[in-house]
């Protein structure tokens, strides 16, 4: 497979003097965690996150907070390589570009609903899933959950209540809701009005975990004790499903041959 088949040709972008404000309320509306910062050309200049765009100072632009390191592919790069670069950088998405033009996007979002579809129904989230999970009570300060994610190089934290599964809490809710700056904010009224995370079990279809982040829209899945007691064991992050995809072969496998031309 190759990424001009996997990847969302019509891009939304901003240029480099729009308001992050209006950047913001861009990527809120459409449900995106980045947004392609362009010339007037379409030649892309950086990529600016949910996160940075809302910790940026009143007044800023595009420029001012966006990231001028980014992971970019061609659109007849395999999808093997574009996910696995994109894996590695810890990107939520790769910019498809030709002739220094943006022509597409890929992201993680679309790589996972492909895992929904394509992953082997043999496989079973014990076979990706991480016993090595960050979990955090709901009555704690929510500067502290975003602490911890930072520390960690992670994107969502376990939310507890008595040890007792509540819900997600991510690194963009935390960075929204500008917790570094409000002490009094705690990781449950983070989650208020939120829907219910889902979860999933030790034996459950992989490919029906990867719908259900899908479903949900979220980072990570908890996967909890088949006792009743709904005990988090373990997480299957975004990730996660992407390396179970990309190991699976049902996107293809590297091509040593690709030259980028």
């Amino acid at each position: 497979m190759r990424v001009h088949e996997l990847m969302t040709p019509e891009v939304l972008t901003v240029s480099a003097d729009t308001r992050v404000d209006l950047c913001l309320d861009l990527m809120r509306q459409h449900g995106y965690r980045t947004l392609p910062v362009v010339d007037a050309a379409n030649k892309p200049l950086g990529l600016l996150g949910e996160a940075r765009a809302a910790a940026a100072a009143p007044g800023s632009v595009a420029a001012d907070v966006m990231s001028e390191t980014f992971v970019s592919t061609r659109p007849q790069e395999p999808v093997y390589d574009a996910l696995n670069r994109c894996t590695w950088a810890m990107q939520d998405a790769v910019l498809v570009v030709e002739n220094g033009v943006l022509v597409g996007i890929l992201a993680e979002y679309d790589a996972v609903k492909q895992a929904a579809l394509l992953l082997p129904s043999e496989l079973r989230v014990e076979d990706y899933a991480s016993t090595t999970l960050l979990c955090i009570d709901q009555s704690r300060p929510a500067h502290e959950a975003l602490e911890r994610m930072e520390r960690a190089w992670v994107k969502a934290m376990v939310v507890l209540d008595e040890r007792r599964l509540v819900g997600i809490v991510g690194h963009r809710e935390c960075i929204s809701a500008r917790v570094d700056s409000h002490p009094e904010i705690t990781v449950g009224s983070l989650l208020s009005g939120a829907r219910s995370s889902g979860f999933v079990f030790w034996d459950t279809p992989l490919r029906d975990a990867a719908q259900l982040a899908v479903d949900d829209a979220v980072g990570c899945v908890p996967v909890v004790s088949d006792d009743g007691l709904m005990r988090v064991e373990a997480v299957l992050s975004r990730g996660d499903i992407v390396r179970a995809l990309l190991a699976s072969g049902a996107v293809g496998e590297a091509d040593l041959s690709f030259d980028g031309g």
